[in-house]
């Protein structure tokens, strides 16, 4: 047979739910229900921070998103502009090569017509010389 014994003996806190009240007198479910509304607020504050912190780093997410947009318009906006203008330099030297071209031509042909008439004076030369 079990021994009968008082059916609520009186324990201490740390042998029945392990927690510390300061009092004379232990209540494990007043002392759980106070660590749970404490863990309640704690939580509460916990995912306020993260809510918080979460809407800091969306609006610095589109600041910096923001910014780099605007450097890469600017990036697109300076490389049509030196292509504008290494399209302009090209046509400058395009002009420049066709000059030189056509000078070289024309000094070609001038030499090409002194030749020719050296060459003719030559034949008429020879042509000309009495024959032994």
């Amino acid at each position: 047979m079990k021994p009968h014994g008082d059916p609520n003996p009186v324990l201490s806190g740390d042998e029945v739910c392990g927690l510390q009240v300061s009092g004379e007198e232990h209540r494990c479910v007043e002392a759980l229900r106070a660590l749970t509304d404490a863990l309640e607020r704690r939580r509460a504050t916990l995912e306020r921070e993260a809510r918080v912190a979460r809407l800091r780093w969306n609006r610095r997410e589109r600041t910096l998103l923001a910014q780099v947009t605007s450097l890469h318009k600017e990036a697109l906006l300076a490389a049509l502009k030196y292509q504008t203008r290494l399209h302009r330099y090209l046509l400058l030297i395009s002009g420049v090569a066709e000059q030189i071209v056509g000078f070289n031509k024309r000094d070609f042909r001038v030499a090409a017509a002194v030749m020719q008439k050296s060459d003719e004076e030559e034949q008429q030369g020879h042509s000309e010389a009495p024959e032994v």
